[in-house]
């Protein structure tokens, strides 16, 4: 038989560990010796779980909220153009890719749906760039070979 202070450790460890709350009963006024319904009201009680709140909702970005994760660019040039995604060409980090003549194709943004589309030289050096921000929806290559434009 386990002693009645046992037994209220052991239901009150378990009620805790299944709803992290616990709400003692208030103590109890004896009287009688049976309750109505055959139990003991001098007998410790199992803890009730307290209702846990409502979790606020989260904040979450609907789809047409959220910046674009690519950028489309175009190249109208007739030859195959060498390309660099990032910050700085040759020094800084980022991809370096190339599109062919006249072609499109997309390229990956920064998650806040900014990038940096370089067009580079045999040596990685920078020739021109574009900024992309969250409302461009395309880079261009112009005829030249050498020119961007972001619109």
């Amino acid at each position: 038989m386990i002693h009645p202070a046992a037994r209220f450790a052991l239901l009150a460890s378990a009620s805790l560990l299944a709803s992290a709350c616990l709400i003692m009963p208030p103590p109890q006024q004896g009287g009688s010796s049976a309750a109505p319904g055959g139990s003991d009201p001098s007998a410790p009680q199992a803890a009730q779980p307290m209702a846990t709140p409502e979790a606020p909702a989260s904040p979450t970005a609907s789809p047409a909220s959220l910046p674009p994760s690519s950028i489309e660019v175009r190249n109208t040039c007739s030859k195959t153009v060498q390309l660099f995604i990032g910050e700085k060409p040759k020094f800084g980090s980022g991809t370096k890719t190339s599109i062919g003549s006249n072609t499109t194709t997309t390229f990956p943004r920064k998650p806040d749906g900014t990038a940096v589309v370089w067009i580079i030289d045999d040596k990685e050096n920078g020739i021109q760039s574009a900024q992309v921000g969250v409302d461009t929806k395309k880079v261009e290559i112009g005829s030249s070979c050498t020119d961007l434009s972001a619109k």
